[in-house]
């Protein structure tokens, strides 16, 4: 699945998620965080699950920048 459209998190900064299947059935989900919409300005989060929903892995990328 391709990334939605950024929307306002109610934080003051926009938020952009996505949910991707991987080979082994299970899926990925994808958040990025930015105060201005800019992809080269953002937080990366993610979090692997396995086909029976269980958390297999994830992270982070370091935060914005200010």
């Amino acid at each position: 699945m391709s990334w939605s459209g950024w929307f306002n998190d109610n934080t003051g900064e926009k938020q952009n998620e996505k949910v991707s299947k991987t080979p082994d059935g299970g899926e990925k989900y994808e958040s990025l965080r930015t105060n201005d919409g800019d992809k080269e300005n953002h937080q990366h989060t993610w979090v692997d699950k396995d086909s029976s929903g269980k958390i297999t892995g994830g992270g982070a990328t370091p935060g914005k920048k200010k």
